[in-house]
């Protein structure tokens, strides 16, 4: 018999489940207050199976399960509602929105693949203590037989269905390669402005420290000509020269900062051309899989080796190709 806290948890569970499979798919892909490039509709499979899913869970009876499992079950639920939740308030508007919202999607994806790996032993047992087990199971012999009998029929069917997932692939790694640019056209707007704020600052700090070293040794905190003789020179000087010290540190210290970013707001650009163009490279080598499998790698290798900018003093070598290179290069020889 269940304990009082399986029977709190069940009792949880058929809550969530309820309000998981009465989400209305149109409020989470919100096609028309976000509009075309922003909406969820790219979920939308996802948004219909999950509760289709969830109607499924609620007819299963979860008494007879352990709680340690339902435990697993319930979190896997919750996570996925918490993310439902995010979808429905999305902002736009927001910054970073474009990187919000692929995170959510991305969250919103693998905690339903987790949510479904978790459901899948529930529904089997509740599969097998249906009434219509007998059923299922010789309509299952009854389609293995008329698949035997037609074995020459599916294999041409396997064939032609292969041919197809292969250029789906292909396609996806072309496309989602080129989506990737957008993150570091991003890293490299980022990396411009705080390279513009960094010069503003070194310039300003520039003129600061002329204007105090000629008012220090000419100006107005010059001080009278009694304390440039005799000891008092040697102290005044190297008073002085403290001083500018501290002003050329600050200096120097914001001059490299503005070179750093100087410098990954080339590299950023780079990695975003190499992907930009990536794929009208791979179009034109269609057909020819050396040649789009040697565009991967040169492609790759603009990404992960060191790139020069000009703004380092010691910038390091383009040396040999990265391990992900040599591992990419390997698989597509042994393939």
């Amino acid at each position: 018999m269940p304990t009082k806290q399986t029977l709190e948890l069940i009792e949880k569970i058929q809550t969530d489940l309820a309000a998981l499979a009465g989400a209305s798919i149109d409020s989470l892909v919100r096609q028309g207050d976000l509009g075309t490039a922003m909406s969820f509709e790219p979920l939308s499979g996802e948004f219909e199976g999950m509760t289709n899913l969830a109607a499924q869970l609620r007819s299963v009876d979860l008494a007879s399960f352990p709680l340690q499992r339902l435990q697993r079950l319930a979190g896997f639920i919750s996570a996925l509602l918490v993310d439902l939740e995010k979808v429905k308030t999305f902002n736009p508007t927001t910054a970073n929105a474009t990187e919000q919202r692929q995170q959510l999607m991305a969250s919103v994806t693998q905690n339903y693949s987790k949510l479904l790996d978790d459901a899948t032993p529930f529904l089997t047992v509740g599969l097998m203590r249906t009434a219509n087990l007998k059923a299922a199971v010789d309509s299952i012999n009854t389609e293995l037989a008329r698949a035997k009998a037609s074995h020459q029929k599916v294999e041409e069917v396997l064939k032609e269905s292969t041919a197809v997932l292969e250029k789906v692939r292909g396609v996806s790694a072309e496309t989602g390669v080129a989506a990737h640019s957008t993150a570091f056209d991003q890293q490299a707007e980022r990396h411009k402005k705080a390279a513009r704020a960094w010069m503003i600052a070194t310039l300003a700090l520039g003129v600061v420290a002329a204007v105090f070293a000629f008012l220090l040794f000419q100006g107005s905190l010059a001080g009278s000509d009694a304390i440039w003789t005799g000891g008092h020179a040697v102290r005044s000087i190297a008073f002085r020269v403290v001083l500018l010290s501290f002003f050329t540190y600050f200096i120097a210290w914001s001059a490299r900062n503005y070179r750093a970013n100087r410098h990954n707001e080339v590299v950023n650009t780079h990695r975003r051309i190499a992907l930009s163009t990536f794929e009208t490279f791979a179009k034109a080598a269609e057909g020819d899989k050396d040649t789009k499998n040697a565009v991967l790698i040169q492609t790759t290798q603009a990404i992960f080796s060191a790139q020069r900018s000009g703004y380092l003093g010691k910038e390091p070598d383009a040396g040999p190709q990265s391990t992900i290179v040599e591992i990419l290069r390997g698989s597509t020889t042994e393939k």
